[in-house]
């Protein structure tokens, strides 16, 4: 027994799903009937001319929705169809989109936004918090727009001493998230700015701006960040970039560039924003002080959080002006209460003050390293060397694998998960003119997952990738 049917390559729909859903069209009318055997993998791979791990999918599926059983060292067979009493016909769309809500169920999530939960200090947070809140009453009342003063100077020091970062208190805007700031920035830059936008980049950011009604100019990236000749050919006026670890490619930015960056900058109206992102997270060689710390003519505005070093839930980011768009605030927003609660920035005070957040971070950096170390050797250990390449591992808290099997990027990731796992492809990074690599490549946060739960995911993802 085989089956013969054209597999269309223009509707994007994974030559899987067409496969599986060729079967069950077939199983629905009777011609594959109750009990009888379906071929081989091998075999049906052969005859369709397509891989063996496409076949596998597709009965994997079948098997997991009960239209078939498998028996050891026998084979694939069909189980009894019975058609329901209102029968409402599957299509290939709606199917797709079945598999699409699976992500929200996936055991095993490659995020790149997840932090390690369990190496959270939970008893020293809480000790400082609870002595914040029944020793200053005072903070009941409405404190400073910009922030309370002893954690923007607390800020300006770690800042300086970690980062290389010159400013002063006076400079920065504690706000709920970066989004919120990002809303205060596009307003305080007003209707003529025009965003060169990294691309691919961190997809959020180019949402926010785009909600705000902003011109937004996708500039390339190259192993050195943002492609300046681009850039420079380009009639954007703010250019958005993350120089010490690019998202989501990893590239940081050399100094030469860095320099050329800034006398890009050097006319009136222009503006560089740099978003530190990751930049805590440094695995090999000497930390990259900040692009705002090599400007001397106050055209750097930097964007920070600490969602990632302490918690995506503790709400706490932060903004420096250059001193005429702190003045431009000051004029405009004074009147706004802060976003973020006085009592937590307190407790984040305290935190840092007494270097409970320096500890932390020296130790969470060697477990985020650890478990970096770990899946790069799992990788290496499971997949064969020609297969799997690896880039912007020395930073951050994801890395690029390019994959290369035959499959296709969204072959990888539906495939990856029939076996509960998510990852994102390269391709939803880039905007405007998205594009798929020319060898698939994916996104692979693995600060999330613990290294158990790491060792168990790539085992799922070898039997979907190798077959």
């Amino acid at each position: 027994m085989n089956f013969t049917l054209k597999f269309d390559l223009n509707t994007g729909v994974p030559l899987y799903i067409q496969l599986y859903s060729y079967i069950i069209s077939e199983i629905k009318i009777g011609k594959i009937k109750e009990n009888e055997k379906l071929p081989s993998k091998k075999s049906l791979a052969a005859h369709l001319n397509i891989s063996k791990t496409t076949v596998e999918n597709a009965y994997e599926v079948l098997l997991s929705e009960g239209y078939i059983k498998s028996i050891p060292r026998s084979g694939y067979y069909v189980l009894k169809y019975t058609p329901p009493i209102i029968f409402a016909e599957e299509t290939l769309e709606s199917i797709v989109k079945v598999k699409k809500n699976l992500k929200s169920e996936c055991k095993y999530k490659f995020s790149t936004s997840a932090v390690d939960t369990e190496n959270f200090p939970f008893s020293t947070w809480a000790k400082i918090s609870k002595n914040v809140m029944y020793n200053n009453p005072d903070l009941l009342n409405i404190g400073d727009s910009c922030g309370d003063e002893v954690l923007r100077k607390e800020l300006t020091k770690y800042l300086h001493e970690y980062r290389g970062v010159e400013s002063s208190p006076d400079n920065i805007i504690i706000g709920a998230g970066t989004e919120y700031l990002l809303d205060i920035l596009c307003q305080l830059l007003g209707p003529d700015a025009v965003f060169a936008l990294e691309n691919p980049c961190y997809t959020k950011n180019y949402k926010i701006l785009k909600n705000n009604n902003s011109k937004i100019i996708p500039v390339s990236v190259d192993s050195g960040g943002i492609v300046l000749s681009e850039l420079e050919n380009s009639s954007a006026n703010i250019a958005y970039i993350t120089p010490s670890h690019q998202f989501p490619k990893g590239s940081s930015m050399p100094i030469g560039r860095r320099t050329e960056l800034l006398n890009w900058a050097l006319s009136s109206e222009k503006y560089i924003i740099e978003d530190d992102y990751d930049s805590e997270f440094r695995y090999s060689g000497r930390p990259i002080p900040a692009l705002q710390g090599l400007d001397r003519n106050n055209k750097v505005i930097y964007i920070g959080t600490l969602s990632r070093s302490i918690a995506p839930s503790i709400r706490i980011a932060y903004l420096i002006l250059p001193d005429v768009l702190m003045c431009k605030y000051k004029k405009l927003f004074s009147y706004r209460s802060s976003t973020v609660s006085r009592f937590e920035q307190h407790t984040l005070y305290y935190f840092m003050a007494n270097g409970y957040y320096s500890r932390h971070l020296n130790r969470i950096r060697n477990i985020y390293r650890q478990k970096k170390e770990f899946l790069v050797k799992l990788l290496k250990t499971h997949f064969p060397k020609d297969m799997i390449k690896i880039t912007g591992e020395n930073a951050g808290l994801h890395f690029l694998i390019s994959v290369k099997n035959s499959m296709t990027e969204k072959e990888l990731i539906e495939s990856a998960e029939l076996k509960s796992i998510e990852i994102r492809g390269l391709s939803e990074y880039y905007i405007m003119n998205q594009k798929e690599e020319t060898i698939p490549t994916l996104v692979m946060g693995y600060s999330g997952l613990t290294e158990k739960e790491l060792a168990e995911a790539i085992l799922l993802l070898k039997e979907v990738w190798l077959g």
